[in-house]
């Protein structure tokens, strides 16, 4: 009930804009603006057929890495020995539920320097926003949301027959507000192809709610969201006005298919390194 007021009143937007919730939030490309070269680690278990030097070289010369979700860090020879400058995630509901945001501890270890969520001031008339800044804005991070953005071709998932393009395509669209960007590297997005990197071992009872299964959130993900991705991205590749290259290692071509393959290796700003 509560969610169906929200999304037939203006009340509520009223309500939230009053007491300042959308002003807690910056917009993600404010955060990007001066990086040339990001890099974008995912969920993928993907992540563990990557040779250790190509992830080491790839987040290390990135003038920004982004994580995108729960990725699993703490348990991968590499990724456990770095340093990460955001955390972007998807909505969170309720604190009891899944809750994709990095407790402190993990934050503060790996130097994670701000939080985003992907939501905007519209979704639920702000709902999100104002939940998402209850539940963290005590951690004392910056917060940032995915209000705004652009993109050179549609980013109606239909089109590309599914149901969504994933945070993913919402962290380019800000990426592509940037005037100074030349490159995007994406380790770990492999289009749900593979699993998560945390399903790759056993988890304890009370890491379920940081690391759920592959398709607790959404039903066959692979086709509703990570080939529709895939065909968005070779879209976007393919624009005339798309300047920033989209970098991506040559393990993950495999979890393309065989469709659509042959289009995303020969797309003009697509890169397989």
């Amino acid at each position: 009930m509560c969610q169906k007021l929200h999304e037939k009143s203006s009340l509520p937007y009223n309500y939230y804009q009053w007491i300042g919730i959308f002003n807690k939030f910056r917009p993600l490309y404010s955060f990007l603006a001066d990086a040339e070269k990001i890099c974008i680690v995912s969920k993928g278990a993907s992540l563990a057929e990557l040779p250790d030097e190509k992830i080491y070289f790839e987040i290390t010369q990135a003038d920004l890495t982004i994580l995108v979700s729960s990725v699993d860090i703490q348990n991968h020879p590499v990724l456990s020995k770095l340093t990460y400058d955001m955390q972007v995630v998807g909505r969170v509901d309720e604190i009891e539920g899944y809750v994709p945001v990095f407790p402190k501890q993990i934050l503060d270890h790996f130097e994670i320097g701000a939080l985003c969520v992907n939501s905007n001031s519209k979704y639920l008339s702000g709902l999100a926003l104002y939940r998402f800044y209850k539940f963290f804005s005590k951690l004392g991070l910056p917060l940032y949301s995915t209000e705004g953005g652009i993109s050179f071709v549609s980013e109606d998932a239909r089109i590309y027959n599914g149901k969504g393009l994933t945070i993913i395509q919402k962290i380019i669209s800000h990426c592509l507000m940037s005037k100074k960007l030349k490159t995007i590297t994406f380790l770990g997005v492999d289009f749900y192809g593979t699993g998560y990197l945390d399903s790759l071992r056993d988890k304890e009872k009370n890491e379920l709610s940081l690391f759920p299964e592959i398709n607790t959130l959404s039903t066959d993900p692979r086709n509703n969201r990570g080939i529709p991705l895939i065909r968005y991205l070779i879209a976007l590749a393919n624009s005339p006005k798309m300047s920033v290259q989209l970098c991506f290692p040559e393990e993950i071509v495999k979890f393309i298919p065989h469709l659509y393959k042959r289009d995303f290796e020969t797309a003009k700003k697509i890169t397989i390194f």
